[in-house]
């Protein structure tokens, strides 16, 4: 199996390689930080570990947006992260390359699935017990919630469905 995962690694790597090179010069002005912070707010089972906090970052002809807030609940840890950007952040290239493989292996598994009609895809880790929904909103907005000491991916994907999805990509232009 570890090779397996060696392959799939591989394979998302170079993707990601290519996708950036053909993404490179695509240049996206995100939102603010501050326009984003009020989505990641209550979770129901779950309490908030600190404060959401934010950057929007500009580098030449890079920029991006992300937030995140931290979450816990009888020992589960939570993230919520919000991102807008470009096309080439690492973040976007993980879920270009994700949506496109589906993984079957006594370690983990990769899905496509849709959620509140978003594309997203769902990642589980057994050793771990960690799930990962990563939601693209528009071409530039992606969510991800990734959840440790989860039992299922079904408990994960219920979580990431409780977002304001809709709010949070009207939110952006």
């Amino acid at each position: 199996m570890r090779k397996t995962n060696r392959i799939i690694v591989l394979l998302v790597i170079a993707g990601a390689i290519l996708t950036a090179s053909a993404f490179s010069q695509e240049k996206v002005k995100p939102v603010n930080f501050r326009k984003l912070i009020p989505f990641l707010g209550d979770i129901p089972g779950f309490k908030p570990e600190g404060k959401a906090e934010g950057q929007t970052v500009t580098m030449g002809n890079i920029s991006y947006t992300m937030v995140q807030r931290e979450y816990a609940s009888d020992g589960k840890r939570l993230t919520v992260i919000i991102f807008h950007g470009g096309s080439f952040a690492p973040p976007y290239l993980m879920f270009q390359q994700m949506a496109n493989i589906q993984v079957d292996s006594s370690d983990e598994f990769i899905k496509s699935i849709k959620i509140n009609g978003f594309k997203a895809v769902e990642h589980y880790t057994y050793g771990n017990k960690r799930g990962k929904v990563m939601i693209l909103l528009k071409k530039h907005l992606l969510v991800m919630v990734e959840e440790e000491k989860a039992e299922n991916i079904e408990e994960t994907v219920k979580i990431a469905s409780s977002l304001p999805l809709k709010k949070i990509a009207n939110a952006v232009k």
